[in-house]
């Protein structure tokens, strides 16, 4: 008779039901608790404090609409750039010249980090909503860009005859059934990096051009030295990142990716 394997002290560790999967985010606390009581409070607020500053941010309206008016920013900026970067990759992807003369550029767009455009946004549109947006737009656009057109450039030939020869008469329907579900992992993929990005250059963007968001709440909160406030936004920046990974993104990548691979 074959004995079990046994299990290590690793495996037993990560088998205990909540400190298995956040023991590391309970240690953090406790010794952050324990250590931010030797600081002033302006230095390192314990977490206790700033648990206290959420929820009391939270129970307020000015709190509340600085969330609303960054997540609209957000959207708008990243929605408006995902449009036209879903259109330039698909260009790309299907005519040599337009990728001749645009392949190259976006690359070379790609890797700017996105606060350098904050600079340029705020001449051209002065210090209001339209130059934060323009800062994630500018930010977004090359990244979906990039993974539309290598999702799309990336699909096997071989898939494409063969809808062909299957019965696809036009390649509008070779497109739609075969060249969009192999490129969509790779969009939905895009996607998602690129909101992230837009989440990241939207803090940047508001600490320096806004007087209005979560951006704005941090840099008032930070002259003012309640270091507790700027723990919060930290905080709610993560949670809608997660908020929109779980509730949006993967619902979505579940059920069209699903859908989609079922012949």
């Amino acid at each position: 008779m074959v004995s079990a394997p046994r299990r290590s002290w690793q495996d037993a560790i990560a088998d205990v039901p909540f400190f298995g999967k956040y023991g590391a985010l309970v240690v953090l606390l406790i010794v952050w608790e324990l250590f931010a009581h030797r600081y002033k409070s302006y230095v390192l607020p314990a977490p206790s404090a700033i648990a206290v500053a959420l929820v009391k941010g939270l129970g307020t309206a000015e709190l509340w609409g600085d969330i609303g008016i960054s997540v609209r920013r957000v959207f708008f900026g990243w929605g408006a750039a995902s449009v036209v970067a879903i259109l330039f990759g698909f260009l790309m992807s299907s005519s040599r010249l337009f990728r001749e003369q645009f392949a190259y550029l976006v690359r070379m767009l790609q890797p700017v980090p996105g606060i350098a455009w904050i600079g340029i946004t705020i001449i051209w549109f002065g210090l209001n909503e339209m130059a934060i947006i323009g800062v994630i737009f500018l930010t977004v656009l090359p990244l979906v860009t990039v993974a539309t057109y290598e999702g799309f450039l990336g699909v096997d030939r071989e898939y494409q005859q063969a809808a062909r020869t299957l019965g696809a008469r036009s390649e509008w329907a070779v497109f739609t059934s075969v060249t969009v579900r192999a490129a969509l992992p790779y969009l939905l993929n895009g996607l998602n990096i690129g909101f992230g990005q837009a989440w990241r250059v939207l803090a940047a963007a508001e600490l320096v051009g806004a007087t209005s968001g979560l951006g704005y709440f941090m840099q008032v909160n930070q002259t003012a030295l309640r270091t507790e406030n700027v723990f919060v936004v930290i905080i709610l920046f993560t949670i809608l990142m997660f908020a929109f990974e779980r509730l949006i993104y993967q619902p979505v990548q579940r059920k069209v990716l699903g859908r989609w691979s079922r012949v």
